[in-house]
């Protein structure tokens, strides 16, 4: 009998839990879909590339004369007296410790140069998921991330996105 109590009593639990469920609304946002999508981003992309343009091409200068250096050492090493080897291998070594030093700080900057300038974005992406969860009646939104699936019209990233475009503008 006792058994038979508790199972009813933990079954209008789940049911009474699953009801006040149904009432609340869901909804789910790709955050960086909608970071990535937004004017804002897009033109923060193109002053971070215009800005690190001058490390791309020493990177690439860099990447080409060990290229350079590869084919001649392939051709030229068999001819190649001791000293001229040892030469060889130093400015081998030289120029990749050149590449990775300068490939290395480079990320560094651009990483660094990314964060303040896309920090403002996230706090206004953020802003704006609160405006659209008060606007539509949201009481829970999720981070497309953390689920495994869902029905594609709980998805608001456009809205987000496209109150973000929205903001830029004002």
């Amino acid at each position: 009998m006792r058994k038979w109590a508790l199972g009813i009593m933990i079954g209008s639990v789940f049911f009474s839990g699953l009801a006040v469920a149904a009432e609340k609304k869901f909804a789910v946002v790709d955050v960086q879909k909608a970071m990535r999508s937004a004017d804002t981003v897009k033109e923060i992309e193109a002053k971070l590339k215009k800005e690190f343009t001058v490390e791309e091409k020493k990177v690439e200068t860099l990447k080409s004369k060990i290229s350079e250096l590869k084919e001649r050492q392939k051709r030229d090493w068999a001819v190649m007296g001791d000293a001229e080897k040892r030469k060889f291998q130093e400015e081998g070594v030289s120029v990749t410790n050149e590449l990775k030093a300068l490939s290395q700080e480079s990320q560094r900057r651009l990483q660094a140069r990314q964060q303040e300038l896309l920090q403002p974005v996230l706090s206004d992406t953020q802003e704006a998921i609160k405006e659209i969860m008060k606007e539509d009646g949201y009481d829970v939104v999720f981070r497309r991330e953390a689920l495994v699936e869902f029905n594609p019209k709980m998805d608001i990233t456009l809205k987000v996105t496209l109150k973000l475009n929205e903001k830029s503008q004002q």
